[in-house]
């Protein structure tokens, strides 16, 4: 069964905590990279290292790559492999005699080694064939290994039939033709002849993997007859030594796709079967830089440690004062818990940050929200509250621009735009709300107060409209 993120319980888990059993998926931890390739991660929560499951929970079932799998042969790789095996034992096979024999029997040698090498590899979680150089480099020893594998079966059936019941003879070779595939998978990841025909522990390979085998004993059931479907489709239209190449290619073709989905069904159970396997996509998810600090105060808000989260996030905005995301997250925590006070205390500094990157669509936004909560409440920067109610002019909110500007001059004596903003206001109370008197009040309160105002036109044009109105 497939096991998913505690915090995230959509995506695959790829490390649990045995101590409480929860499993997390790579956002949710603090996660690097052994010298080994291998995973290594620690809790975000309580620090204890995790196990590594691999690509354990994030592997499809083999039928939903089977495309792929019939593809693996046309790899490069592969594809060089089978190519020279094929026109070396074309060319042998036209000689005949003593020689065409030894140089297929070495080709058969190096077809196994090939197969097992592609099945260990698949099976470590590797896209791409290996190299046909490995499977020069060696003797026959795997060869041999394999050989005694099949006299041990082969042995057992000889020694059934000598009882003389037909009907043992036909469980014997169909007990030992439904156990290769778990044989070879066995000695494939053991490399040990014992492990390859001992019953126990090809029963236990079998049971792990399930029902899930039958379905690969007929996949590979269909792939042992198809070489013969490809030769009678070519039967009576090419000459025999056509034919024949025929069907060393296809043979070879569909060997290579076996030994391909038996490897891959070891890395899609490889839990049950006892190890730990990655492919490149799991790899690189694993790579991926997750910010940690946004990884643990999420994990901390699930396993609702809110002071945590709520000091974790007031440290990294002292040491990154110009984070948006930081204090937006902050600003989030704080209205989550009912934080009144701080949350407001906090929206004056992820205002003035919001401000300084002279984004106003989403200073506007910001205020709004503060807004909402309380509304009453004024931002403290002069900037901040002047930027504001320009906006709010802009879009026709006439009161809220006011109550943004009121008192500008008192509450921040030392703000150099405090004629501009007084300015704004004798617009707003001129345009917006009808009351030309009060907004000669305020132009007459910046021509005394600040009579060096470069902007003089602006006054005088505004408080003509505003006498015209008066009479």
């Amino acid at each position: 069964m497939r096991s998913y993120c505690k915090y995230h319980p959509l995506e695959s888990a790829i490390w649990h905590n045995p101590r409480i059993d929860a499993f997390y998926c790579e956002k949710c931890v603090d996660g690097s990279e052994s010298a080994g390739g291998h995973g290594v991660a620690k809790s975000l929560v309580t620090g204890e290292d995790l196990h590594y499951l691999g690509s354990a929970n994030s592997a499809a079932p083999f039928w939903e790559v089977l495309p792929d799998i019939f593809a693996y042969p046309f790899h490069k790789n592969a594809a060089i492999f089978l190519g020279l095996l094929i026109a070396l034992g074309g060319a042998v096979m036209q000689v005949g005699g003593i020689v065409s024999l030894v140089v297929l029997f070495v080709l058969l040698a190096l077809i196994t080694k090939y197969g097992f090498l592609v099945i260990a590899s698949t099976a470590e979680g590797k896209a791409g064939p290996p190299n046909a150089s490995d499977a020069m480099n060696g003797g026959f020893d795997l060869l041999a290994k394999q050989l005694l594998v099949q006299l041990f079966f082969g042995g057992f059936v000889y020694l059934v039939g000598m009882i003389g019941s037909s009907l043992l003879d036909f469980l014997a070779v169909a007990l030992v033709v439904f156990a290769l595939p778990a044989s070879l998978m066995m000695f494939a990841v053991e490399e040990d002849v014992a492990s390859a025909v001992n019953p126990a522990d090809l029963m236990r390979l079998i049971g792990h993997i399930g029902w899930a085998y039958l379905l690969l004993y007929l996949f590979l059931f269909l792939l042992s007859g198809s070489s013969m479907g490809v030769v009678a489709l070519f039967a009576g239209e090419v000459s025999e030594n056509v034919l024949l190449t025929i069907f060393m290619a296809s043979t070879l073709y569909f060997l290579m796709v076996a030994y391909r989905l038996m490897g891959y069904v070891i890395f899609q159970y490889q839990t049950e079967l006892g190890f730990v396997s990655e492919d490149q996509k799991t790899k690189d998810r694993r790579r991926k830089n997750v910010n940690i600090i946004d990884a643990k105060v999420d994990a901390f808000i699930k396993e609702g440690c809110y002071e945590k989260a709520l000091k974790l996030l007031h440290k990294e905005a002292k040491l990154r004062p110009s984070s948006v995301r930081t204090h937006e997250n902050l600003s989030c925590l704080l209205k989550a818990m009912g934080d009144k006070d701080r949350y407001k205390e906090h929206g004056n500094v992820y205002m003035k940050v919001v401000y300084g990157f002279g984004d106003e669509s989403r200073l506007y936004f910001l205020y709004c929200q503060y807004h909402d909560e309380d509304p009453h409440f004024i931002p403290d920067a002069p900037e901040v509250r002047h930027c504001l109610a320009e906006q709010l002019y802009q879009r026709g909110k006439f009161k809220e621009s006011l109550a943004l500007l009121a008192n500008l001059h008192k509450d921040s004596p030392n703000y150099l735009e405090v004629p501009h903003a007084y300015l704004l206001m004798a617009k707003v109370l001129f345009e917006g709300l009808s009351n030309p008197k009060k907004a000669l009040q305020f132009l007459g309160f910046i021509k005394k107060n600040y009579p060096n105002y470069p902007n003089k036109e602006a006054i005088v044009e505004l408080a003509t409209a505003c006498k015209d109105a008066m009479e």
